[in-house]
């Protein structure tokens, strides 16, 4: 007899041995859970056996579970050999691009499951504008995370207004605030805009558009290098930009970025 997982079989060897000789069995003729080898040895015609070297069924690369994520059923398998018990961290836009965060593949004995409880749409719906409706018009990403939205031809007819969009910090929602200073252009849509990192600071060029007729113009609005605040983990901060960056409790590094930040 032997024991293997809390299950007890009987098993011989699969020929005669002689004495002293080993035979390995496979430890998943007592149990399919586990795996590895059984050790069968004769000594003076009576047989010793040994389960030291079984173990839990793990999971193989060449595996797979099919995994319904949305309107999507994807077959997935795991990127490595997952011990039994133990898990695999992986994006969930694997399953659905249109899905972000991570699912978590498990092993059990052999067996694949999937928890995607902490995977969420990429798109989601956000607190309705303060700004009226509007179409054609141009939002330019800022270093901190902000946006910058220009012109846009209203119900009225082309808009003269800038509103930026801030991010509040720990959170994916943000405030929408229009500059107290009306801007010197005219009110137009359908205009060009490229933010750029200049020596004076983060810098947003407007070119053309249309304000019922087609401008030939260019404008730019600067403010001074945003702080950005970067969260380190257990990363080591290297870069091209060391000395507008300083690091405080070796988890977070702020820069002022006045060239970008690289590293």
């Amino acid at each position: 007899e032997v024991e293997v997982g809390g299950i007890t079989k009987l098993i011989g060897p699969s020929k005669t041995l002689l004495h002293a000789e080993e035979q390995e069995r496979d430890c998943a003729f007592v149990t399919a859970d586990y795996e590895g080898n059984i050790v069968i040895t004769c000594s003076e015609g009576g047989l010793n056996v040994t389960a030291e070297g079984c173990f839990p069924r793990r999971c193989q690369p060449w595996q797979f579970i099919t995994v319904r994520l949305g309107d999507y059923s994807v077959a997935t398998s795991p990127l490595d050999i997952i011990a039994s018990g133990d898990h695999e961290m992986r994006l969930c836009r694997n399953l659905n691009p249109l899905f972000r965060g991570k699912y978590i593949m498990f092993c059990n004995f052999g067996e694949l499951s999937v928890e995607t409880g902490d995977c969420v749409t990429q798109w989601d719906p956000m607190n309705d504008p303060p700004w009226a409706k509007r179409a054609r018009h141009v939002a330019v990403g800022l270093s901190d995370g902000a946006v910058l939205m220009l012109g846009g031809l209203g119900s009225a007819g082309p808009l003269r207004q800038v509103w930026q969009w801030n991010p509040i910090p720990g959170s994916v929602e943000g405030t929408w605030k229009e500059t107290l200073k009306i801007p010197p252009w005219s009110g137009r849509f359908g205009l060009a805009a490229v933010r750029q990192m200049k020596s004076e600071g983060e810098q947003v060029t407007i070119m053309g558009g249309n304000d019922n007729q087609n401008r030939r113009d260019t404008w730019r609005w600067l403010r001074d290098p945003a702080q950005v605040s970067l969260i380190l983990e257990e990363s080591e901060p290297t870069g091209t930009q060391s000395r507008d960056c300083v690091v405080t409790d070796g988890l977070r590094m702020t820069c002022y970025a006045k060239t970008g930040v690289s590293g």
